[in-house]
């Protein structure tokens, strides 16, 4: 009984959160589309995201995979990735 009740409750407030509204549409929130040109632009920034992210990804993994302190492997492959002479162990 205590589940067909919480149930109930459940499905009412839904329906209560989600139910219509009485504002108006605003018009110039609906007139801004998106053009032919900045799909084609979103969709070449997005390739390009997705390049590198699969670089980064490959270049983590050849890393994990032999460790950074192998020297006959980075003798072997010259990485993409610039060296970091950062210092953070200070």
């Amino acid at each position: 009984m205590k589940s067909k009740i919480l149930l109930f409750a459940t499905l009412l407030s839904i329906t209560f959160f989600i139910g219509c509204n009485n504002e108006s549409v605003n018009v110039a929130a609906t007139s801004n589309t998106i053009t032919a040109d900045e799909t084609v632009v979103n969709a070449e920034i997005d390739a390009t995201v997705d390049d590198l992210s699969i670089i980064a990804e490959d270049q983590f993994d050849m890393q994990k995979k032999f460790g950074s302190q192998d020297q006959r492997w980075n003798e072997k492959h010259a990485s993409s990735l610039r060296n970091c002479h950062c210092s953070f162990d200070k």
